[in-house]
């Protein structure tokens, strides 16, 4: 949806690059296709569909053509709302997968008996637990 904004709306494209989202996305080819759009927006302050379709590789010319043809389907100020309610999921999952990871690594260093590094790999967790918490917060507090 990130990507779809950015197609559709490239005045957001700005808001997308200081939050620095696309560098959280999972797909490599979404990713790739943001950091495309933001790139060619940096150099002219504008995303123009046809120097867009000629500067970018065959994989993204197709998936940004995907876009370009799909309704956008947002107006107003829905746009940004939208962009915040996606900045925020990115976020939540992102930090859901890595404390998914990091507890799957404290229980095989619990294992080994790992004493330095069953410390650090908690405070990391602590730190995690207090990113969760600071955009429960951020949440609460704009919704």
């Amino acid at each position: 949806m990130v990507v779809r904004l950015m197609v559709h709306h490239p005045e957001l494209i700005p808001a997308i690059s200081g939050e620095k989202i696309l560098d959280e996305f999972e797909s490599p080819l979404l990713k790739r296709l943001g950091k495309e759009l933001e790139t060619l927006f940096q150099k002219r302050g504008k995303l123009d569909l046809k120097e867009t379709l000629g500067s970018v590789d065959e994989g993204l010319r197709k998936r940004f053509f995907e876009y370009t043809f799909q309704e956008s389907g947002v107006g107003g100020d829905q746009q940004k709302r939208i962009l915040k309610d996606c900045i925020e999921k990115i976020r939540r999952n992102r930090l859901k997968r890595d404390e998914t990871d990091l507890l799957r690594r404290i229980k095989e260093v619990e294992k080994e008996k790992g004493g330095k590094e069953l410390e650090d790999l908690l405070v990391k967790h602590q730190e995690l637990a207090r990113k969760e918490k600071g955009l429960l917060k951020d949440n609460l507090r704009k919704g």
